[in-house]
């Protein structure tokens, strides 16, 4: 079982209109192939202290592999884009996944989705 946090409703509604924005005058048909890339906020301990707080430790992580797990964060997306039915008719059309969790000045998400073809598989 999956838990989605209630403090995730914010988020997936700024997804939910954001897929409404970019909607395809049709919904996609088919299987699909998402590639999401989370953009996640550094915590402060990434940072050195003092005057050099502004710059990263040489040892701060590149990749993200804390709490919240890629899985739900996945999921809240998929809730998301599913409950607005603008994009595709059902989850289950989704064939193919690439999934990117990393530390970024930017938080946020980039989500792509397309159909996936034939000529995709060779």
């Amino acid at each position: 079982m999956i838990y989605t946090p209630k403090t995730a409703d914010h988020w997936k509604s700024l997804v939910r209109l954001e897929a409404r924005l970019k909607a395809p005058r049709r919904l996609l048909e088919g299987p699909l192939i998402v590639t999401l890339t989370f953009y996640m906020p550094r915590p402060k301990s990434h940072y050195r202290t003092g005057k050099y707080s502004d710059q990263l430790k040489d040892n701060a992580p590149t990749y993200h592999d804390k709490k919240p797990d890629v899985d739900n964060m996945v999921k809240a997306v998929f809730d998301a884009i599913g409950d607005s039915k603008v994009i595709w008719k059902d989850d289950n059309q989704v064939a193919a996944m690439n999934v990117l969790a990393c530390y970024s000045e930017e938080p946020g998400a980039e989500i792509k989705i397309r159909q996936l073809l034939t000529d995709d598989t060779q």
